[in-house]
């Protein structure tokens, strides 16, 4: 997780909408463009001038061309120039030779509306895209509720974390030296601060005797052991349950801040690409439309010396060929939503094209910052969320020490953005820092699910939205949460939290005070199944209570009772 690696170079490829979960019909047909786009996008990195329009399908029309109405006001963009449509649904966008445009055509999405394909490659000087309404009203006034995972790290075979996120060790290495070479990764990513909670899983499970226990050594060995012999034999399963817990929750919308895959920097083009199709394969189990944003475990084969930045696949081209753009944007309500790419080239100047390069994760390329600039700025009547995998801001109490924080090139401030949500530290965090929230999300693989979840908590954000405000809570996986809300709301008088019965809602919900006082149900107002609110003034005027206690009851009759102090 060290934002400077070797790198080497950067390209590009396309395939079909994963982010739309609406049409899934679309994604068999599209699949089949994805070679001559490969050959074709590699030619030539340069734009040319594109138009088109962007078209409303009138359902009772057929399919047709007369059955289209154009789009007034859609955004759309080549990645670095950004344009609306006219009242006919027409746009145009001029050519450009910059490094990060000239593969794709996209259009911000619209909630309310379904599209073939919300990016194209561009392929002729005509570009159309289609949008179908699938809700009579979009919802522009009210509430959303969205979940924000990130580092999924998902790999379809057990042996994948070892081969590809440990040390390289020939076949013939026997296994009691590959487990001793093995360690070093564990102690690296690991180190102290788990060895104890590890000792005592092992000890448990009887897989290290208690004579030799006190060697951090020998922990690691075993537990390397145990990985390879047996340990993510269920990881398949896993996964799946906990999209399967997140389609339980009934969100709007997914989002997902990158490291989806387990190690591209170090895999092969071919494990790369069987990771992708697992992701998307298990991704449209989520029902909720998802959103996936670049991490820098998406940057392929940039820590091996036999995968060349001339081949295809390398770099960015993996992800651009099974998820499109890099960076993007999207509209739900009077929220505005940027997908940022922080992952730039530094190229140094005596480097031939297939020497080492590096990429630094922290910093946009000129032409993406040119980008969102121009689409923050069409932008300014909504609330502003950026999406990133990397944090702008990384919270102090951070174990790790070798990394830097993404930079906005100063665009945050200038244009009002609100909220920026990110990952990669596999550790949740929320720091207000110029009047802008940052909220970086846990891992939903926990350390890439090789680490117990009684060590490393799995999980994934819930947040949701009262006026221009966003609230969240971190939601441990298959584990009951009632916890208040960060960030609470501007007015300190209104104070909310959330309770979720693993995978539901409760049945019902009261907060007492230590005084046993009742909080009256006029004054407990439920906001969605999961989010509370209630005011302090709500409170008996002779308590100076720092604390309540919130009872809420399963639908099996359980009742959780939680104690949680008062915000400040």
């Amino acid at each position: 997780m060290q934002y400077w690696n070797p790198q080497r170079s950067a390209a590009t490829n396309y395939v079909n909408d994963v982010g739309d979960k609406i049409d899934m019909s679309v994604r068999g047909s599209s699949l089949l463009l994805s070679g001559v786009l490969m050959l074709m996008l590699s030619v030539s990195n340069s734009a040319m001038a594109v138009s088109g329009h962007v078209y409303l399908n009138d359902p009772s029309a057929g399919d047709s061309t007369a059955s289209r109405i154009g789009l007034e006001g859609i955004v759309v963009s080549n990645g670095v120039d950004v344009t609306r449509t006219l009242a006919s649904g027409y746009y145009a966008i001029e050519d450009s030779d910059k490094e990060d445009v000239g593969e794709f055509i996209f259009v911000t999405r619209q909630a309310g509306y379904a599209t073939d394909q919300w990016f194209k490659p561009v392929s002729a000087e005509s570009v159309d895209f289609v949008m179908y309404k699938v809700v009579e009203d979009s919802p522009t006034d009210e509430a959303i509720f969205f979940i924000h995972l990130s580092d999924s790290h998902v790999y379809d075979q057990p042996e994948d974390f070892l081969i590809y996120s440990s040390p390289q060790v020939p076949w013939f290495i026997p296994e009691f030296v590959y487990n001793l070479i093995a360690v070093e990764l564990l102690e690296k990513q690991y180190g102290d601060e788990v060895i104890d909670e590890l000792r005592h899983e092992l000890k448990l499970a009887g897989r290290i005797p208690e004579s030799e226990a006190y060697f951090d050594r020998t922990v690691y060995a075993a537990y390397s052991s145990y990985l390879r012999q047996q340990g993510l034999n269920e990881l398949d399963g896993t996964i799946r349950a906990a999209f399967s817990e997140i389609n339980g929750l009934t969100p709007d919308f997914v989002i997902n801040t990158g490291d989806l895959i387990l190690e591209s920097n170090r895999g092969t083009a071919q494990a790369i690409q069987r990771w992708f199709d697992y992701y998307r394969d298990i991704e449209k189990t989520i029902e909720a439309p998802v959103y996936n944003t670049i991490g820098n475990n998406e940057l392929a084969g940039t820590e091996r010396d036999d995968f060349l930045p001339s081949q295809q696949g390398y770099g960015k081209r993996l992800f651009k060929k099974n998820l499109g753009p890099t960076h993007f944007s999207f509209d739900y309500g009077q929220y505005h939503f940027v997908a940022l790419d922080t992952h730039s080239k530094v190229i140094q100047s005596d480097a031939l094209p297939d020497e080492d390069q590096y990429w630094n994760y922290g910093k946009m390329t000129r032409e993406i910052s040119q980008w969102l600039d121009q689409d923050l700025r069409v932008h300014q009547n909504q609330t502003l969320v950026v999406l990133n995998h990397e944090p702008f801001h990384l919270d102090p109490s951070w174990p790790f020490d070798e990394d830097q924080s993404a930079d906005d090139d100063g665009l945050f401030a200038m244009h009002r953005v609100e909220y920026v949500l990110s990952g990669h530290t596999h550790y949740r965090s929320h720091q207000r820092i110029d009047g802008i929230e940052h909220l970086t999300t846990g891992a939903l693989s926990g350390m890439r699910w090789v680490l117990p979840a009684s060590i490393h908590e799995r999980g994934y954000r819930m947040f949701y939205s009262l006026g221009r405000e966003l609230v969240s809570i971190w939601k441990p996986l298959a584990a009951s949460t009632i916890e208040f809300v960060e960030p609470q709301l501007d007015d300190k008088d209104r104070l909310v939290f959330a309770a979720i019965d693993s995978r539901e809602a409760f049945v019902s919900v009261s907060v007492k005070t230590s005084a046993g006082a009742t909080i009256g149900a006029i004054d407990l107002k439920q906001l969605n199944p999961y989010f509370y609110e209630f005011s302090k003034a709500s409170l008996p005027q002779d308590i100076t209570d720092t604390a309540v206690t919130i009872i809420a009851v399963s639908s099996s009759g359980q009742i959780v009772k939680k104690s949680l102090s008062l915000p400040e």
